[in-house]
């Protein structure tokens, strides 16, 4: 077994019979920030020029940008799990949002058995805080057994939420009456790094925004209103301010951890649970586009599963990196394993594989044969039960319900409008294969 520096400095503090300054751990701090239903067009360092970013530009001039980071699931809760456990959704049981309908839950939650990230750095030593979203139990709200000392601002059961101004159904008790959601959030999240900055931590903050309701703070909608009509600028006025909204979260963070001294040590990881809500069932009339990619949330094709994500760490990484890498939500977990020195349990299945070597070269041949989706539901935005694979250029999606296969190059054709599976027929046929095999392996269920 490789022994990583972490364990040694562990084993040498147990060796001694005393605890050294916390601040003497080697070991790196984690601030992993996850937007929900921000697409990979809606952020300015990714070609928006509507929207404004300029802490999420700043974060990817001093870290690594992603160009091709996929969501495991074109919907939330199985790309959250798939964050969490490091496993795929369908290996997980759990490929469809939670919530319920007339109080019935629509799919089950996260199992207690499975180990996350937060349970295995909490038992190296790390303190652990969940502040935001939670979204992965039904009815019943769990955190604090999978592994986060800290919890705040995740209510009892998930919710659709009425208003971004609180008092809402969030539980805040430091908030004040009319604060905006997602400033309140960011302070939790600057409360808890200042709570535990003399031991390292792993920090999971989970906004609500950018989903439904669109409501952006008052100030900024005013701001973008005024672009709109002063620069000719097309946009939604509202959405714009929820982007920047949480652009200005991750720039207070960005600032709090240099004024603290821990931002050489601390790796910050930027990402979305799956693509920008584009469509409502076959109608294009959602929020926001993701030209020039096809779709959106809900939807296999490549608006509903790839994501903005964007790495901080300046130990590590040299600024200003783009890496084209095709990389998924499952990998985060051996990635942050691996940077905590701390070796994964035996009987944890890693669907994932550390992104650690492509920190110090972008373009790193992760030795990964393919990357896999699995969406067995129809839903709300018009999505189709599907699967899908990603080998290289190509992608196969499978449609269930009519059993017909598209095949796109995508590096030839990001917006997936050629469909290939006729003039190449053997491509189509082997992934088929692949996609098939790797359904049987990680038993995923299939719709009647």
């Amino acid at each position: 077994m490789k022994i990583r520096a972490g364990l040694l400095f562990a084993c040498a503090l147990i060796a001694s019979g005393s605890e050294a300054p916390a601040s003497d751990d080697p070991r790196p701090n984690f601030v992993f920030i996850l937007a929900d239903d921000v697409g990979w067009s809606d952020l300015h360092v990714y070609g928006n020029e509507a929207h404004l970013t300029p802490s999420l530009d700043d974060l990817a001039r001093r870290g690594l940008r992603f160009t091709n980071a996929y969501a495991a699931s074109p919907v939330c809760s199985p790309t959250r799990a798939s964050i969490l456990t490091g496993k795929y959704p369908a290996r997980l049981r759990l490929t469809n949002w939670l919530g319920s309908v007339h109080g019935v839950p629509l799919a089950p939650g996260l199992k207690l058995k499975e180990v996350t990230i937060a349970e295995v750095l909490r038992q190296a030593g790390y303190a652990t805080g969940l502040v935001g979203k939670w979204h992965l139990d039904g009815l019943r709200n769990v955190p604090k057994k999978q592994g986060f000392d800290t919890v705040v601002g995740t209510p009892r059961r998930s919710v659709a939420l009425a208003s971004y101004y609180l008092p809402n159904q969030i539980p805040l008790p430091r908030a004040a009456e009319g604060e905006y959601l997602t400033d309140r959030l960011t302070s939790e999240a600057i409360r808890f790094v200042e709570a535990n900055q003399d031991r390292p931590f792993f920090l999971f903050l989970s906004y609500y925004a950018v989903h439904e309701p669109i409501e952006g703070r008052r100030d900024l909608v005013a701001k973008h209103e005024a672009r709109q009509h002063e620069l000719g600028v097309r946009l939604n006025p509202a959405y714009a301010a929820m982007i920047e909204g949480i652009d200005q979260g991750v720039g207070r963070i960005a600032v709090r951890l240099d004024e603290l001294g821990l931002s050489e040590r601390t790796v910050v990881f930027f990402f979305s649970d799956n693509g920008g809500f584009s469509h409502r069932g076959a109608e294009k009339s959602g929020v926001t586009s993701n030209t020039p990619l096809r779709m959106g949330k809900g939807h296999l094709y490549e608006g509903g599963i790839r994501s903005p994500l964007i790495v901080r760490y300046p130990a590590r990484i040299r600024p200003g990196g783009v890496s084209s890498v095709p990389v998924v939500s499952t990998d985060f977990y051996p990635t942050i394993l691996e940077l905590a020195g701390v070796e994964p349990k035996s009987e944890q299945s890693a669907d994932g594989v550390s992104l650690a070597p492509l920190f110090a070269n972008p373009a790193t041949d992760l030795g990964r044969a393919a990357i896999f989706f699995h969406y067995p539901h129809r839903n709300s935005q018009g999505g189709a039960r599907s699967g899908a694979i990603r080998m290289g250029a190509f992608k196969l999606i499978e449609f269930f319900d009519d059993e017909h296969l598209e095949l796109y190059d995508l590096e030839n054709d990001v917006g997936e409008s050629s469909d290939l599976s006729s003039a190449q027929p053997e491509t189509a046929k082997r992934l088929h294969r692949m996609l098939i095999s790797w359904r049987d392996s990680v038993n995923a269920w299939m719709p009647n």
